[in-house]
């Protein structure tokens, strides 16, 4: 719930006073490039999301005859992948498990491992 109430705070300052029918591809559009520009193409993909389910329903009560964010398909540049290393040798992995194991140190780190 806390990210739909933060997705809908970077939504509502833009479009939130219009009424739901009267926003256009073009409008929402601007706000999420905004978004996207700033770096947070995730953030920008995720608000897109989250604005096509709040047309769809405001089409399915009768309140908006189309979604607009469901034309924005495609139109966002798509996030950037992270790879993260990963050990996929299994003897390297069983060296791994007896080295945490065997660990000695803070209490703290021993309860994370």
């Amino acid at each position: 719930m806390d990210k739909v109430r933060w997705l809908s705070t970077l939504l509502i300052p833009a479009i939130g006073a219009r009424p739901v029918a009267e926003v256009t591809p073009h409008e929402l559009l601007a706000v999420l490039k905004k978004v996207e520009q700033s770096g947070k193409r995730e953030t920008a993909g995720r608000m897109r999301s989250f604005a096509s389910r709040v047309f769809r329903y405001a089409v399915a009560t009768a309140r908006a005859s189309n979604d607009p964010a469901h034309m924005l398909l495609g139109a966002l540049v798509p996030p950037k992948v992270k790879h993260h290393a990963a050990i996929t040798d299994p003897k390297a992995l069983g060296e791994l498990l007896r080295a945490m194991d065997s660990y000695q140190g803070q209490p703290a780190t021993l309860y994370a491992l």
